[in-house]
């Protein structure tokens, strides 16, 4: 049984942790294996969750966390509403376990983020919803051309360990057109 809960500073560690697993696995080609197996890794991303959770929160950013039974946890997204004047609110991370991809845990965190935005922002449910996506995962951006994201723009961007890549903007037209495509698979 999994469940889906808010994120909460007490999810800090889990979030950071999952945030570490996801990125040594899905980023390999991306990032060097150097900086993905160094404890850099593990410090940005204890302290980016430091400041997103504890110490410097965007007012109205939120998120979910889905554990199973035991309380164990299995992945997270989250988002900041309204991020962007032209491109509406950001969905910045969707992160599962490695170990646990292939359970739809990805999808009922999309679809608890589509639910929040449309129960609980009011006008900013109606603001498209984008993110960004490295070009060289696949995966992932085959996965959010089925869920109906279209790509938008293409960036190069320097990451974390000095190394280039690119990126895609996917949007969608709003936060149901998210929902509506997760419940159609369902």
């Amino acid at each position: 049984m999994i469940s889906i809960h808010p994120i909460r500073p007490e999810d800090l560690a889990d979030v950071a942790r999952l945030h570490r697993e996801s990125w040594r696995s899905a980023y390999r080609g991306i990032f060097s294996d150097a900086f993905l197996d160094s404890e850099r890794v593990v410090e940005t991303r204890q302290a980016l969750w430091t400041r997103r959770l504890i110490s410097e929160p965007s007012p109205g950013s939120f998120g979910f966390i889905a554990r199973e039974a035991s309380g164990e946890a299995l992945g997270f997204t989250f988002a900041f509403p309204a991020f962007d004047a032209q491109w509406g609110s950001l969905l910045d991370n969707l992160h599962v376990r490695p170990d646990q991809k292939g359970r739809g845990i990805g999808r009922k965190l999309l679809a608890a983020l589509s639910e929040h935005f449309l129960q609980k922002l009011g006008d900013v449910g109606e603001l498209s919803l984008y993110l960004w996506v490295f070009e060289a995962n696949a995966a992932a951006r085959a996965v959010y051309e089925h869920l109906g994201a279209r790509p938008a723009e293409r960036v190069v961007i320097t990451l974390q360990d000095g190394s280039e890549a690119a990126e895609w903007r996917y949007v969608w037209r709003s936060p149901g057109e998210l929902l509506w495509a997760l419940r159609r698979e369902a």
